[in-house]
């Protein structure tokens, strides 16, 4: 019986439990961990009635709990506050989100268009940064790439048809499918390159031209031997009587005779001596003086014959002349500063002379044919200096010694000189300044060449000091270093202007050249060792645009090129839309027999590919 009482009592209080529950009213013990949800509704800790509103004096996170405070009725009078732990919360996996489909997760490895992607499972609540990488989504390749920027060159281009390039992927080296098929159906792609101009050689005349008749001459293509003929070859109308040579190139033969004789009047008529004239021609016919305008000089008109074609010039010229008829020039020093140029103490001056007669005539010296008749220029020497005395300015006493510090003044540009010598001893003489010859740096730093004291503003090689050096205008251009194109056309290896004759590879504007004994070797032809790679050069010159196989004409072998240098490789290269084995870099002309190369088997005769072998 009273088994039974027990057990109907503790059946009524969990009824009485369970309905507390369901009506929102929980009992709970200290330090009891209880859901963020059942906050609301504890009505008493430990039997005690809970009075006001809970204080969560910690919130819960994913992995730790939270504290909350419950006021309970007092003991006596003091109010009671009791604890209870929040439950962790736990993570809130991105996965785990409804609706979140196939974009959840941090992605940690980005998809390419050869390789997928990765995006790990993270917690999106606030302040937590956990990550699951055992959870997690492969994102999909991206698609390939193209721009017209990247391509693959499978035909070059020459002088003679354009050169073929299959799109490749900027990410990787995928080749376009489209381009790909285009190629092995027509030989043909979107991407063309255009043909390259033709690098020709310098004309070389095969028929020399003469007096007033065209010559012939041609010229040829390095890279192809297209040949470029030319049968208007012209000289100068001004070298009739000299060596035959070749001085212009007109585009089209449409001089005659009668233009050469216009082209002689135009030259002849402004000429102001005719003594230069005479060295061209035998000699002088029909000569009758007429009288000028100007009372002491006269005219000459004339008809010139070449002295080795005999064509002449059917009507006269008119030639002023030098010599004075019957009057005297009256000569006057010219007042212009840039003609009448006096002499310094230590630089010659000009004198320029001109007639009264002529006055309104043109005497500017450096017209093309030689100096105007009515003036003359005279040199004056440098007048040297014109010291006064020497004036003692200080006098002392050095090692019981009395010395004097004297100076004198030139009276006319002002200049001092010094010297020290003892109390009561002379200046001694200064020595004369020895005659400039060679290259002399002068008191501006300039380097600059003298003939017995005279500045010769010669452009020539001129010897000096053991070397060889290029003055340009008697200059020498100190600033001329490495490979420079001199004044004579030939190219030389220069350092500060002075040849240097060594034999070794020169740069110059970016390309490179073979150097002989301080010249471009445009003899150079062929492949070349240097700094451990070796490269094909044509007339000296590093070709850099050369690319793919190429044939050397001295052993006959392909060698595989990349900016003309050969690159020690094996692998299948193309030339002009066909497949080649190459081996260390040379065209392997005795492999026979079978090639895995782009996925697929080929037949290999003699190191070309020929047709596919189908399983």
């Amino acid at each position: 019986m009273k088994k039974k009482l027990l057990v109907c009592m503790a059946l009524m209080a969990a009824m009485l439990l369970c309905a507390a529950v369901a009506f929102g009213e929980m009992d709970i013990k200290p330090d009891q961990v209880i859901e963020y949800g059942q906050i609301d509704q504890i009505t008493s800790v430990d039997g005690r009635t809970v009075i006001g509103d809970p204080v969560v004096t910690k919130e819960p996170t994913c992995t730790e709990k939270g504290i909350v405070q419950f006021e309970v009725t007092p003991q006596a009078e003091t109010s009671l506050f009791l604890t209870a732990y929040i439950k962790e919360l736990g993570h809130d996996w991105s996965s785990k989100r409804p609706n979140a489909g196939d974009n959840w997760g941090e992605v940690v490895q980005q998809p390419s268009c050869t390789e997928t992607g990765r995006a790990i499972d993270i917690c999106l609540r606030e302040g937590c940064d956990a990550k699951n990488p055992d959870e997690y989504r492969i994102i999909e390749t991206t698609p390939h790439t193209f721009d017209d920027e990247h391509y693959t060159v499978v035909k070059e281009a020459t002088c003679s048809s354009n050169g073929y390039g299959i799109h490749t992927c900027i990410y990787c080296e995928h080749q376009k499918a489209a381009d790909v098929k285009s190629w092995k159906e027509t030989k043909t792609t979107s991407i063309v390159i255009p043909m390259k101009d033709h690098e020709w050689t310098e004309w070389r005349v095969d028929e020399p031209s003469v007096c007033g008749a065209y010559g012939k001459a041609h010229r040829a293509c390095i890279n192809c031997g297209t040949t470029q003929w030319l049968d208007t070859v012209h000289r100068s109308v001004l070298d009739h009587g000299d060596t035959l040579s070749i001085d212009e190139v007109i585009p089209q033969p449409n001089a005659k005779w009668d233009e050469e004789k216009s082209k002689l009047e135009k030259e002849f008529k402004n000429a102001t001596n005719l003594n230069a004239a005479l060295n061209v021609f035998d000699d002088v016919v029909d000569y009758e003086p007429v009288m000028d305008w100007l009372v002491d000089c006269y005219t000459r008109k004339v008809t010139l014959s070449c002295k080795y074609c005999h064509g002449k010039v059917h009507h006269d010229v008119t030639y002023t002349m030098v010599y004075p008829l019957t009057v005297a020039h009256v000569w006057t020093l010219s007042a212009n500063p840039e003609e009448t140029i006096p002499a310094t103490c230590t630089t010659d001056g000009t004198n320029y002379y001109i007639c009264e007669k002529d006055a309104d005539h043109d005497h500017n010296p450096s017209t093309k044919y030689g100096k105007d008749p009515a003036f003359y220029t005279e040199k004056v020497p440098a007048l040297g200096h014109d010291w006064l005395d020497w004036e003692v300015v200080e006098e002392y006493k050095k090692d019981g010694k009395e010395y004097q510090l004297m100076i004198r003044e030139c009276a006319r540009c002002h200049n001092t000189e010094n010297q020290v010598v003892e109390k009561g001893e002379d200046p001694a003489p200064v020595p004369p300044t020895p005659m400039k010859n060679g290259l002399v740096m002068d008191e501006d730093g300039k380097w600059r060449y003298y003939e017995n004291g005279e500045f010769d503003k010669k452009t020539a090689i001129v010897p000096f000091e053991g070397g060889e050096f290029w003055v340009l205008d008697g200059v020498l251009p100190t600033n001329a270093n490495g490979l420079t194109i001199c004044p004579d056309g030939k190219a030389y290896f220069l350092s500060q202007g002075q040849i240097l004759r060594v034999s070794q590879f020169a740069e110059y504007q970016g390309e490179w050249f073979i150097i002989k004994n301080g010249m471009l070797d445009e003899s150079a032809n062929g492949l070349y060792d240097y700094d451990g790679g070796t490269f094909v050069f044509a007339a000296g010159k590093l070709r850099k645009d050369v690319n793919g196989l190429w044939l050397n004409p001295k052993d006959n072998k392909w060698y595989f090129l990349a900016n003309g240098q050969v690159q020690k490789v094996s692998q299948v290269a193309s030339y002009n839309g066909e497949f080649f084995v190459v081996k260390d870099g040379v065209l392997d002309t005795n492999y026979n027999g079978t090639i895995e190369y782009d996925g697929k088997t080929f037949n290999v005769v003699n190191g070309q590919l020929y047709d596919e072998v189908w399983p």
